[in-house]
């Protein structure tokens, strides 16, 4: 039996989707929230973090899985930390 890497167009594994989209759903909330504190565009915050607009809309409406490296990289740009935003974020799925 081989090991499954997992990528951002891999589905998740059917018993563990609605936490992966609930997650989702929570890192999106938080985006959009961080956002907000700041009072930063989209495309601001896309250009300042090296990813492009239509990832952060990607990204804050459900349709798109963050990586680490991008997660990173905004949130240098939101001026929080990734585990405080991760932190954050996890509350948001207690809602």
């Amino acid at each position: 039996m081989g090991i499954m890497i997992a990528t951002m167009d891999t589905p998740a594994p059917q018993a563990g989707r609605s936490n992966v989209m609930r997650a989702r759903k929570a890192v999106a909330a938080q985006l959009r929230s961080e956002r907000a504190r700041i009072d930063i565009s989209q495309a601001d915050l896309a250009k300042s973090a090296g990813l492009g607009t239509n990832t952060i809309r990607r990204i804050e409406n459900e349709e798109r899985a963050i990586t680490l490296d991008q997660l990173v990289a905004i949130c240098d740009v939101l001026g929080v930390s990734f585990t405080r935003f991760l932190d954050d974020a996890q509350a948001h799925m207690r809602e």
